[in-house]
């Protein structure tokens, strides 16, 4: 057995394994796999030319003391269901660590299906969301000039007002265009709709990401909240509960977001993060 990047003819074969192991849409994957996922970012144990386990290392940005290092978000650990239970996980995650690192990548990240799982490889909780249940009409202190409207703005609108919040959060992930693609392609693919905050002259200070509440549920589900000052988090929440009558708020927040006055109803677990080689991250930071 070997493990190695794919070659540009295996990723039918990377394919077919997504397609085995994960129940996602056809046409997310055609997308993924033509403008996301290239074979060099790829790592499969080959039994012969048969692909057992893969993963995709998707190369991404983190930002820690006000300086930008590559990383990778390890997606999609896969191993065909006859070859499972053999250890050929364990080896591919192992072999991906050394990749990185020989590559000059230091810093790891991923949302497990199993946080034991990874604990036990050596991967550590780095990430944690503030869960926040807010009741249906909302009220706050609001801002007479601040608009609130749905919208499906350019990207670049959402990444400016992205850059200015994340700057508060040292381990923050910068989004590159493709970035952005794939997290709108998704949620619009869950029926996700965009709401734009904005001031009397249209200049964007906030966007909220949110999912249509069910109808049993009758929550309004914000997968992301991003404004360019903290003071208009209320305002914008208060906003989104006014356009949604009789509705509660479910929001999810980085627990970093500590100039936030309300209280969470819960933590919970959301990225793990792994350094791939020590000496040679701590020397890079220094």
């Amino acid at each position: 057995m070997t493990i190695r990047p794919f070659k540009p003819e295996e990723m039918g074969q990377a394919r077919l394994l997504w397609e085995e192991c994960f129940e996602d849409d056809p046409s997310f994957l055609d997308w993924y796999f033509h403008y996301r996922f290239y074979p060099q970012d790829g790592l499969g144990l080959f039994a012969g030319q048969q692909l057992l386990p893969d993963l995709h290392l998707s190369p991404r940005k983190i930002k820690i003391r006000r300086t930008l290092y590559p990383s990778a978000y390890l997606i999609a650990l896969a191993t065909k269901p006859t070859f499972r239970n053999q250890g050929l996980a364990k080896r591919l995650l192992t072999f991906s660590l050394r990749h990185l690192a020989t590559n000059k990548i230091f810093f790891t990240f991923l949302m497990p299906f199993n946080i034991e799982f990874y604990t036990r490889l050596g991967w550590e909780v780095c990430y944690h969301h503030h869960l926040y249940t807010l009741p249906a009409g909302l009220k706050v202190n609001s801002l007479n000039n601040l608009r609130v409207y749905q919208s499906e703005p350019s990207y670049a609108f959402l990444a400016k007002i992205y850059h200015l919040w994340s700057e508060r959060f040292d381990g923050a992930l910068r989004r590159a265009e493709n970035d952005w693609q794939c997290l709108l392609y998704d949620h619009f693919s869950d029926s996700g709709k965009i709401w734009l905050a904005s001031n009397e002259t249209s200049e964007p200070l906030g966007y909220a990401l949110t999912l249509t509440p069910s109808k049993t549920e009758k929550q309004l589900l914000i997968r992301e909240l991003a404004y360019t000052n903290p003071s208009l988090a209320k305002p914008l929440l208060a906003q989104l509960s006014a356009h949604h009558l009789g509705t509660a708020l479910f929001w999810t927040a980085p627990a970093e977001n500590n100039f936030c006055t309300f209280t969470p109803t819960a933590v919970r677990p959301v990225l793990l993060g792994r350094i791939t080689d020590v000496r040679q991250a701590l020397e890079a930071l220094t």
